[in-house]
């Protein structure tokens, strides 16, 4: 952290972006990268799913009581 803003220490120094908490940096710097990577080169998903455990990637909407976040994974002109 640096002034309460989140950044990757794993990135360069030069590369590295803010983010301006914990929730935007795993959703912006980990799991829309991840999704966008599953989207092109992995899977046909549209969804995936955050839970406390695991991530769940899926071609339908995760309703489970245990579901933390369901972020959609589209393309450009798509629907979930």
């Amino acid at each position: 952290m640096k002034d309460g803003a989140v950044f990757c220490d794993s990135c360069q120094p030069e590369g590295r972006a803010l983010y301006p908490s914990l929730d935007a940096y795993w959703r912006g710097h980990q799991f829309e990268a991840f999704g966008d990577w599953l989207i092109t080169s992995f899977v046909p998903a549209k969804w995936l799913g955050i839970y406390q455990n695991c991530a769940v990637i899926s071609v339908h909407e995760p309703d489970r009581e245990e579901l933390l976040q369901a972020i959609p994974l589209t393309r450009p002109g798509d629907t979930p």
